[in-house]
C-alpha cells in the first residue's frame, strides 16, 4: 500500500513509500507457505482504513479464506505490523471454507460497520457450483458475524457479488451465465 496526504495526492512525491500490509515473511515466494492476496477491497471508516482479500492458494499448512486486515490511521500503518486482525480471527468464512473462496466485496454503513459478501464452492474443490455468503463486522467488537450463506440458487457461473445498503435495507447482486440475481 501507499497513500498521501489528500490535498496533495496529484503530486507523485507526496506518496509514502510502498509497504505491505502482510507479513513480508507470510507473503508468496517460492511456493512456501505464504499468502497469496487477490481481489482486494479497501474502505476508509473515519479513523481506521481496512482491506479485505481473498487467498486461493493450497498447501501443507496454507489456509483459504476471505481475509481482512485493518490499521487504525492515528498510527502510520507503513508497516505490517501496523495492520491488525479482527479480534474473533482474520479469516471471514471461518470454519465454512469450502475450499474457493474469492470475489469479497465490501461496504460500510454511516455508524462505520463494515458488510461484506463474497463466493465459495458448494463443495471441496475449485469448481463446481458457487454460493454467496455474507457477513456483518462491528466496529464497537472488532469482530465478524458468522458468514451466512444467502437464499439464492446456487450457481456455477457465479462472478463478482456486490453489496449496497440504505439506513434501511440491505441488497446483494451477482452476475451468472448472463443474469444478475
Amino acid at each position: 500500500h501507499a497513500s498521501c496526504l489528500i490535498f496533495n495526492c496529484g503530486i507523485a512525491t507526496s506518496w509514502g513509500a510502498v509497504g505491505s500490509i502482510l507479513d513480508p515473511a507470510l507473503i508468496e515466494q517460492s511456493g512456501l507457505w505464504r499468502y497469496k492476496m487477490g481481489y482486494p477491497k479497501i474502505i476508509a471508516t473515519g479513523p481506521d482504513v481496512h482491506v479485505v482479500f481473498d487467498d486461493q492458494e493450497t498447501g501443507p499448512t496454507r489456509i483459504q479464506g476471505l481475509f481482512h486486515k485493518y490499521c487504525l490511521t492515528s498510527t502510520p500503518c507503513g508497516q505490517f505490523a501496523d495492520w491488525l486482525s479482527p479480534s474473533n480471527g482474520t479469516d471471514l468464512l471461518g470454519g465454512v471454507n469450502n475450499g474457493y473462496p474469492h470475489s469479497p466485496h465490501l461496504i460500510r454503513n454511516e455508524v462505520g460497520n463494515l458488510f461484506t459478501v463474497g463466493l465459495d464452492n458448494d463443495s471441496l474443490s475449485t469448481s463446481g457450483t458457487y454460493s454467496v455468503y455474507f457477513s456483518a463486522y462491528d466496529r464497537n467488537s472488532t469482530t465478524w458475524s458468522p458468514p451466512l450463506k444467502l437464499p439464492l440458487p446456487s450457481s456455477p457461473g457465479y462472478v463478482n457479488p456486490f453489496l449496497t445498503a440504505t439506513t434501511d435495507d440491505m441488497t446483494v447482486v451477482v452476475h451468472s451465465n448472463d443474469q444478475v440475481w
